[in-house]
């Protein structure tokens, strides 16, 4: 038997320059696809990083809110003020272990609200990442998907102010310091949030010795 020959195919001319210019098309493409994306990214990943941090802050604002609602007035609770028979004040005294436990206990909430955001996703309108403030908000969406996990500090800090004549304003700061990780696809960052609340306050009347203006954190 005779081997059959395989025909050798043929590509007409036409045919040739349309395969070349449909490969064209795709390199030219792919070319503006990578470069759109490499200058797109860094928006992005910035808007995203962004959106995080107000997530975190949010969390850090309701926790704190919830908690101050539901403990009621707290200087009565964590400071005791000790006057003697003249009306001086003698001391100013600060429960570390409530304190402590109020502390322990507001980082943990923090925590658990910041850990409810962690896996969601971030729309961008194209639109906002051209830089046109006409455009700012227009255009389809990007999604893009981001894991956030969090930790929380918490330290209670003291301020002496001046009231009046013979009067002194205490009052008690909380002073959160937040660490957010935010992981994006091929990346991610950190970003750090630091914000201050007054959690008590009272006006003392009588002379209040300069030494307790320095009274230590607890």
């Amino acid at each position: 038997m005779k081997r059959l020959k395989r025909r050798k195919r043929y590509y007409s001319p036409r045919r040739k320059k349309l395969f070349f210019r449909l490969f064209a098309v795709s390199v030219t493409l792919l070319t503006i696809f990578l470069f759109a994306d490499a200058k797109v990214r860094p928006q992005v990943n910035e808007f995203a990083a962004s959106r995080a941090v107000a997530l975190a802050e949010q969390s850090i604002d309701s926790s704190v809110t919830d908690l101050l609602s539901s403990q009621g007035s707290l200087y009565d609770k964590l400071v005791t003020v000790e006057k003697n028979r003249e009306g001086q004040v003698t001391s100013i005294k600060t429960d570390a272990l409530k304190i402590n436990l109020f502390k322990a206990s507001l980082g943990k909430t923090i925590e658990s609200r910041i850990s409810e955001f962690h896996r969601y996703t971030v729309s961008v309108p194209v639109g906002s990442l051209t830089g046109i403030y006409l455009l700012f908000g227009r255009g389809p969406n990007i999604n893009v998907k981001i894991t956030l996990t969090g930790f929380a500090v918490c330290d209670i800090s003291n301020q002496f102010l001046s009231a009046g004549i013979n009067q002194t304003l205490h009052r008690m700061m909380l002073n959160v310091s937040a660490s957010v990780c935010v992981v994006l696809p091929e990346s991610s960052m950190t970003r750090n949030i630091n914000t201050q609340f007054c959690i008590a306050e009272t006006v003392i009347v009588g002379y209040v010795p300069d030494f307790y203006a320095s009274l230590e954190k607890d």
